[in-house]
């Protein structure tokens, strides 16, 4: 066996370094194209190749290949990490009386104001004095009080108290879904009512509402508006009366399904379903909500039972992304030994065969131009690689 060093002159841009095993010495090589090289085999007889890797970033798998013989250490299909989509709640309603309305802004709500002089007045009682087992915005007072004079201050025009709820800040909040639960109930006609149910953007825009409303001697009416349009009209209709149940507002991408159900009310078990595509409205992000209930008139002996027993909202498909630790780290060093036939992997200087794919081959070197490929995983950086030699001579 004879040892010799050759030197080659550069002929690309990018080169690495063919180290000779028992010799200070090294060969310059070209890389014709990207992941590959060129291994000079000087001698008249085929030799292995001893590799050293250095890996760079997370990494699921190492292989190298001569298009005869291949090795690989790792998988293939080892990803990253996983990307989902989830939903994320939001928002949900603090039901504990003992909190009273801390979670709720009284009176700075967003409405829907194509109603006749519309005020936010009045108050809500204080769930941690009334103590009801059923947990609702109750507002049982004296008139003024209760319910607040109206614009004017003689009871004209629509006006009561109202409840928001900001959202936290940073949610984007594109796609969701929103759920309130009241009741619209009434003994007989001669009451009337009214109560909205308000989605409003990031700038205190109104994006979508729901009005359950009623006036004297007349049955239960339903409104629909998104963005600056009227979705949907149902007036004077029996098919409301005595309702109490969910109102949902739902948006995905431009377009909008409100479902109106009629659940534990003694009137007619109506279901609503309504779509709307507003690409206006669907552009500006959901900010917040606002309760509403209101009536018309000087005293509170005309008011309907209008309460709201739930609010939860939720933000849909949530991009979310878990990472997964791969097999290779930054740094790690792996050696691959093609000697005698054989194919031994070390990892950091310790045995790594039952990480080795049971298929792979010594890559030879053969006398002349040997064109080595090496692949990695897509998410990972380019390792640094090291091909060892010994030419044989007959």
């Amino acid at each position: 066996m004879h040892l010799y060093i050759d030197m080659y002159s550069k002929v690309s841009q990018i080169e690495s370094n063919v180290l000779l095993d028992y010799l200070q010495g090294s060969l310059l090589v070209t890389m014709p194209v990207s992941n590959s090289l060129n291994v000079i085999n000087n001698g008249t007889q085929p030799v292995p190749i001893r590799f050293e890797l250095v890996n760079h970033g997370d990494n699921g798998f190492l292989a190298i290949s001569n298009q005869k013989q291949a090795y690989l250490f790792g998988n293939p299909s080892s990803p990253d990490g996983v990307s989902s989509q989830k939903s994320e709640m939001i928002v949900t309603t603090d039901q504990d009386n003992s909190h009273g309305l801390r979670q709720w802004t009284i009176n700075d709500g967003v409405l829907n104001e194509w109603n006749a002089y519309p005020a936010q007045q009045g108050r809500f009682e204080d769930p941690a004095v009334i103590q009801e087992r059923r947990w609702r915005l109750r507002n049982a007072l004296p008139y003024a009080e209760g319910w607040g004079t109206g614009t004017g201050g003689d009871g004209s025009g629509w006006h009561g108290p109202s409840a928001s709820i900001t959202f936290p800040t940073g949610k984007n909040i594109k796609n969701f879904t929103a759920r309130f639960y009241a009741q619209f109930l009434f003994g007989n006609m001669s009451t009337l009512g009214l109560q909205q149910f308000n989605i409003w953007s990031t700038g205190r825009e109104l994006i979508a509402s729901v009005q359950l409303w009623k006036w004297v001697d007349g049955h239960g009416s339903v409104k629909v508006r998104i963005g600056n349009n009227w979705a949907y009209i149902d007036e004077y209709n029996p098919r409301w009366d005595n309702f109490f149940g969910q109102i949902v507002i739902q948006r995905s991408g431009n377009t909008y399904t409100v479902t109106i159900e009629n659940i534990e009310g003694s009137g007619p078990k109506t279901k609503q379903v309504i779509s709307y595509t507003d690409e206006e409205s669907a552009s500006k992000l959901a900010g917040g909500m606002t309760y509403w209930k209101a009536i018309n008139g000087g005293e509170s002996s005309i008011a309907m039972n209008n309460d709201l027993y739930d609010f939860w909202l939720r933000k849909d498909n949530v991009d979310s992304y878990t990472n997964i630790p791969n097999l290779l780290k930054e740094g790690d060093k792996l050696t691959v030994n093609m000697d005698d036939f054989k194919v031994t992997s070390t990892l950091n200087g310790a045995s790594a065969l039952k990480y080795q794919d049971i298929g792979s081959r010594p890559i030879m070197a053969k006398p002349g131009n040997n064109i080595v490929t090496f692949n990695y995983s897509g998410f990972a950086d380019r390792p640094d690689v090291v091909a060892y030699i010994r030419r044989k001579y007959l």
